[in-house]
């Protein structure tokens, strides 16, 4: 235990630290956990629209692809002429057309007929021209309200297209704002367990250089080392300038 009191206070900066990273931590991922709830929310959203829109919209697309055949049928450029016929035919009963060929056709016989030239190859020509132009002031506005439907579903899958562009956009942005803060929240991490253990360590090395066990190098001593030696030759050893043969 006395070994550990001089870590006592390094133990209670890091572990204050540690609660500290922690909280920080937790928020982070707080924080990061709201914005995916939030992003998936705004995603819902942006699809909601997206699908309600589309649900308008495609009406007037189907509308228009179904007069484009329409009208490229009875031009001879692709589609069913059969159903361009019966499509004509359905308008023009809809219409005065059948009361005015009539009544053009009247009005050419009795000409024709005052005139003593009821059955001539004039006659014939005259209520063929007729009915030629009838059909033609009636055919024009059939071909153009078709044509005029058709622009109309190209307008709305253009409208389909742009919402699609920024439902993608918005979708995109959510998700990046989504994957940034889990990102953050991961480095919060990374960055609050790093610095908690630099601290720990620079703390325990504070600690320990002054703890009990002094690691400082001692000073050099200045005293002599043969200090101590005794300075006269003792009595048992022979004198100095005596042969090592007189025994």
């Amino acid at each position: 235990m006395p070994f550990i009191l001089p870590f006592l206070p390094a133990i209670a900066t890091v572990g204050a630290a540690a609660i500290g990273a922690s909280a920080s931590s937790s928020a982070a991922k707080k924080a990061a956990q709201a914005q995916t709830a939030a992003a998936d929310q705004n995603n819902q959203l942006q699809r909601d629209i997206y699908t309600s829109n589309k649900a308008t919209l495609d009406p007037f697309v189907q509308d228009g692809r179904q007069s484009d055949d329409v009208l490229g049928a009875f031009l001879g450029l692709s589609g069913d002429p059969a159903k361009a016929q019966e499509a004509l035919d359905t308008f023009l009963g809809s219409t005065g057309y059948q009361f005015t060929q009539e009544a053009g056709s009247r009005a050419v016989t009795s000409s024709a007929a005052a005139r003593g030239s009821l059955n001539s190859g004039a006659t014939l020509k005259a209520l063929q021209d007729r009915g030629q132009e009838t059909a033609k002031s009636f055919i024009a506005p059939w071909m153009s309200a078709l044509e005029n439907r058709s622009n109309r579903g190209v307008s709305a899958a253009s409208a389909i297209a742009g919402i699609g562009q920024n439902y993608a956009g918005a979708v995109g942005a959510n998700n990046n704002a989504a994957a940034d803060a889990t990102g953050n929240a991961a480095l919060v991490g990374a960055s609050n367990t790093n610095n908690l253990l630099a601290q720990a360590i620079g703390l325990f090395g504070q600690n320990r250089g002054g703890s009990s066990y002094d690691t400082k190098t001692p000073a050099p001593s200045t005293a002599p080392v043969f200090s101590t030696l005794p300075t006269a030759r003792p009595s048992y050893l022979p004198a100095a300038n005596a042969s090592p043969w007189n025994f």
